[in-house]
């Protein structure tokens, strides 16, 4: 085989960790997988699969149990730092640098005041000449976040 692998994150395991995010957010119970079918428009095998995915990459905790019928029960019972993080309901460096950028775009192109405009365009301009590595690192040193 040549070159890259399929892309899972984009397609499958970031869909589900959001409906997982979702669904344990403000809850004290976990969920059964079969509850992330219908939120995702997948199917259980591609649920499953993003399942363990998510668990090998520690973005969840799973628990299993034996049923007395001798059938597993599995339930996804919590989300790392990590989940809150890649979902954006945490904010991270990346994040962060995203939403300053969108706020100043935003202030050039519709804002009501032309010296608030001006400025923003400017800032914008000034920000330009930096790789976006240095943007998250200098947006998350300001924020004091120390992530990845």
């Amino acid at each position: 085989m040549t070159g890259p692998l399929a892309d899972t994150w984009h397609t499958r395991d970031l869909v589900v960790l959001q409906a997982v995010v979702t669904a344990l957010d403000g809850s004290l119970q976990g969920i059964d997988p079969a509850e992330l079918i219908d939120p995702t428009g997948m199917t259980e095998d591609q649920v499953t699969a993003a399942l363990i995915a998510l668990k090998r990459g520690q973005y969840i905790e799973m628990a299993s149990a034996l049923m007395l019928s001798g059938d597993a029960f599995h339930s996804v019972n919590g989300v790392t730092e990590k989940a809150y993080r890649a979902t954006g309901a945490w904010p991270s460096n990346e994040t962060m640098t995203d939403r300053l950028l969108a706020a100043l775009t935003d202030i050039a192109e519709y804002g009501d005041d032309p010296l608030e405009k001006s400025r923003a365009r400017k800032a914008l301009d000034a920000l330009g000449g930096f790789s976006r590595d240095t943007l998250v690192s200098v947006v998350g040193a300001a924020a004091g976040v120390a992530m990845q």
